[in-house]
C-alpha cells in the first residue's frame, strides 16, 4: 500500500534535476521515464576539459566559446531527440 502511495504521489509532484552537467540528450529519455518534470542543465563547466583543471584554472579567455558550443550542442541534442519521437512534448 505503501508503494502505490509513493507512486501517486510521485506521479502528482513536481520533479526537478537542479544544476545538472550530465549531457541532456541521453537524458530526456531516462527523465520522462522517471517522471522528472524539469532539468536546470548547466552547459558550461568552471573546467575546460580538454586541457584539464590545473591549466585550466589559470584560464583567462575563451569560456564564452566553450559556453556557446555547449548551448548549441544542447540544443542540437533535444531537437534531433524530438525530432525522433523518442519522448513525448507539448
Amino acid at each position: 500500500m505503501l508503494i502505490y502511495e509513493a507512486d501517486q504521489i510521485h506521479k502528482r509532484a513536481t520533479a526537478v534535476i537542479d544544476h545538472d552537467h550530465r549531457p541532456i540528450g541521453t537524458d530526456i529519455p531516462l527523465m520522462e521515464t522517471g517522471g522528472v518534470t524539469a532539468k536546470v542543465y548547466q552547459v558550461s563547466l568552471d573546467v575546460d576539459l580538454d586541457i584539464g583543471y590545473k591549466v585550466s584554472v589559470e584560464k583567462k579567455n575563451g569560456w564564452l566559446r566553450l559556453a556557446e558550443q555547449g548551448v548549441t550542442k544542447a540544443l542540437e541534442e533535444m531537437i534531433t531527440i524530438l525530432g525522433q519521437g523518442q519522448c513525448r512534448h507539448p
